[in-house]
Formats: structure tokens, C-alpha cells, sequence
């Protein structure tokens, strides 16, 4: 009985850390285009702002 519940909370362990693995690395590839996204979009407003003026 305790050799499954073993088992049972090392599967749940280790699906647990895939997750969270998973949810970090979704975190920081989002992290990784807001901020390209924001580079580019500074980059366009200072480049159309000196056009304008």
C-alpha cells in the first residue's frame, strides 16, 4: 500500500514540476516578446516622432 501511494505522489510530483516547468518557461518566452514588442514599438514612436517634428 505505502509502495503506491509512493508511486502515486512521485507521478504527481513529477507531473506537478512539468507544470511548472512549463507554466516558467511560457513566462518567460511572454516576458521575452513583450519586451521585443515593446523595444519595437518605442523604437517606431521616437522614429515617427522625429519625422513629424
Amino acid at each position: 500500500m505505502s509502495g503506491d501511494g509512493g508511486i502515486g505522489a512521485a507521478a504527481v510530483r513529477r507531473t506537478g514540476s512539468a507544470a511548472a516547468t512549463t507554466t516558467l518557461a511560457l513566462g518567460a518566452l511572454w516576458t521575452l516578446v513583450a519586451g521585443a514588442l515593446n523595444v519595437v514599438g518605442v523604437q517606431l514612436a521616437h522614429r515617427g516622432h522625429s519625422v513629424g517634428s
